[in-house]
């Protein structure tokens, strides 16, 4: 699986959007960041359906403020483009 369109990262923390920068990525591993908060994106398990440009995704999310409070979070999910 690549990802090379996966620049920007949105997610909801404490009620508010928070939008993510890609900071860098090394294989299935995706780090980004905002003023607030980190973001890192684990990518364990990719299935290719059918056309190969579909995947069902897993794998976990680990948001993390600046005072280093860390919340971890099991993703589900499908990628498409």
């Amino acid at each position: 699986m690549v990802n090379d369109l996966a620049t920007t990262a949105y997610m909801m923390i404490n009620h508010r959007i928070e939008e993510f920068t890609l900071v860098t990525n090394r294989k299935n591993v995706f780090w980004y960041k905002n003023k607030k908060f980190t973001l890192k994106v684990t990518v364990s398990h990719t299935q290719n359906k059918s056309d190969g440009e579909f995947y069902n995704v897993k794998g976990l999310l680990i948001v993390e403020d600046y005072n280093k409070n860390q919340q971890k979070l099991a993703f589900y999910g499908n990628c498409s483009w």
